[in-house]
């Protein structure tokens, strides 16, 4: 009987550590694909400005020349 006790008290503290350690993983996890997608979403923010900007400038520059013609 004293080991039957010892051995669902194991059980139960290995199902306490397994899904407690399971959280606090997901949520590492989750907070750093959220940063990653940030990071990528800025990123991709940033070099669509910068394709705007470099069309913009070629377009007014066409326009230019068009209309000294």
């Amino acid at each position: 009987m004293k080991y039957l006790v010892s051995g669902r008290i194991a059980n139960a503290v290995f199902l306490f550590t397994f899904v407690v350690g399971s959280a606090i993983a997901l949520l590492l996890f989750n907070q750093g694909a959220s940063a990653y997608r940030s990071q990528e979403l800025n990123h991709a923010q940033q070099h669509l400005q910068q394709f705007v900007a470099r069309y913009d400038v070629a377009l007014q520059q066409t326009v230019e020349r068009s209309s000294k013609r």
